[in-house]
């Protein structure tokens, strides 16, 4: 899971760095940078990457600010998540090293996302990028067994980005995800992980 979390922050990192390296020119000029309203929305689907925390997720996302860095072609949107999980966990409360106890689980959650997506590749219609992102979950009850009633949401992947005309953009996208209540490992901190796949439609309110 550490490997996985370092992973993950160097992502962070490395879009960061292309933010600074838009304010570090000569004459510490302020480079042109747009800023556009829009809505993005979209429902993603994660199914475990373990045997013994087999939770599923279904989330619905609404992105609803961004600012544009053109020179990084980076995009920072805020937006919220709500989320749903289902499945079958580790009981963090009970189990031992030589007694797993497993347990059936669900709980449903909402809570505001930052998203950072770079751009990669771009073809006339077609673009792709690397997004990370981070979230704070609030769910209706500890999740999962064992957890708190916050998680953090992390995930990161590829979006595959179709534009459908000057101002609407269909996207598929694959996911990584993994969520924790960030108090490192062990049983004060359950955690479950996915991988899985979503579509987005993005609309831009004005430029």
């Amino acid at each position: 899971m550490n490997s996985i979390l370092r992973t993950f922050f160097c992502l962070i990192y490395f879009f960061f760095m292309n933010v600074n390296q838009l304010f570090s020119q000569e004459n510490s000029a302020v480079l042109p940078k747009s800023i556009k309203a829009k809505i993005e929305i979209g429902p993603e689907f994660i199914w475990p990457s373990s045997n013994y925390q087999t939770i599923h997720t279904t989330s619905l996302n609404a992105l609803f600010w961004t600012n544009y860095f053109k020179k990084a072609k980076l995009n920072i949107d805020v937006g919220l998540t709500a989320t749903y999980a289902w499945g079958t966990s580790l009981d963090w409360y009970t189990s031992t090293n030589n007694n797993l106890v497993y347990i059936k689980t669900a709980a449903f959650g909402a809570g505001p996302v930052l998203k950072f997506s770079q751009n990669i590749f771009e073809m006339n219609r077609f673009s792709v990028s690397g997004t990370a992102s981070a979230g704070a979950i609030f769910y209706g009850k500890n999740f999962p067994p064992g957890g708190d009633l916050y998680n953090f949401m992390l995930r990161a992947g590829v979006d595959f980005g179709y534009k459908m005309n000057e101002n609407i953009t269909l996207k598929l996208c694959t996911k990584w995800m993994h969520v924790s209540n960030g108090q490192g490992s062990g049983p004060h901190n359950p955690y479950y992980e996915g991988y899985g796949l979503g579509v987005t439609i993005t609309k831009i309110l004005y430029k």
